[in-house]
């Protein structure tokens, strides 16, 4: 922790002026200009939080919930069907055609799923 993150000096040295009687504020947190120019802190707070800010602030907050939200609705699963490239398709028995594909399943989460794989149907609707 470095000397500016705790404070502690601030609480002390205002105890004292107001024990010896004099203004508060000798140590605080603030600006050259601001203390030059004596801004109120109701004056300093309305800087800090202008509206280029506030928006700021809001377009930063929405994009951290789009991303959260993307996490989160994310597909867990995914699936690339490849056809197998020597060998595009090719002529079996019976005068059907025959399609190679090779077909890929990525799983994003750690628990075990059960993947089960069927023939389709030919073009004729039988298998």
């Amino acid at each position: 922790m470095s000397a500016s993150d705790c404070a502690a000096c601030i609480d002390g040295c205002n105890q004292v002026m107001d024990k010896m009687g004099y203004p508060r504020g000798l140590i605080r947190y603030s600006t050259e200009n601001a203390i030059e120019r004596k801004y109120p802190e109701t004056k300093i707070l309305a800087h800090v939080f202008r509206p280029r800010v506030l928006i700021y602030g809001a377009v930063l907050l929405a994009v951290v919930l789009a991303l959260m939200a993307a996490l989160y609705l994310r597909t867990p699963l995914k699936v690339d069907v490849i056809a197998i490239a020597p060998r595009w398709c090719g002529e079996v028995e019976g005068g059907l055609i025959e399609n190679v594909y090779r077909l890929q399943i990525m799983k994003y989460r750690r628990a075990g799923r059960i993947a089960t794989t069927s023939p389709c149907r030919d073009w004729r609707g039988s298998r």
